[in-house]
């Protein structure tokens, strides 16, 4: 048996998926700027997301950066920067695997809003 030495989750799965928005900033090398999408946040932890949205960014074919803005953070909104990593399909929408782009202060923002979430019962870890 391998012992590990995580203390924390891989992720937090939102009880009902919350809503935001975001925008394509990179598409294959090029920075361009595009209007918001919505989307779905499905679970995420300080490395990452995960969201459905029903715009096809085609991922497989194309190196997607997004901007992620949460608005239910609590002090002031949460914008990430992020990767996209994979898509898959879903249920006439599109799932998307996000890494973010991120710092440690970042990182720290983001434990910030999980252990909030968590407290008010709107995520649980998986």
């Amino acid at each position: 048996m391998i012992n590990s030495r995580r203390k924390e989750p891989f992720r937090y799965l939102f009880a009902v998926p919350e809503p935001c928005l975001f925008q394509i900033i990179e598409l294959n090398g090029l920075e361009l700027e595009t209007r918001q999408a919505p989307a779905e946040l499905i679970d995420w932890n300080k490395s990452g997301c995960k969201l459905v949205a029903g715009l096809d960014l085609r991922s497989g074919d194309n190196l997607v950066r997004l901007t992620i803005d949460f608005p239910f953070a609590e002090t002031f909104p949460l914008t990430v920067n992020g990767e996209v990593r994979w898509q898959s399909d879903n249920d006439g929408g599109y799932l998307y695997g996000i890494q973010f782009m991120s710092d440690d202060d970042l990182k720290e923002r983001v434990k910030v809003e999980i252990r909030r979430l968590a407290a008010e019962n709107r995520i649980n870890a998986v």
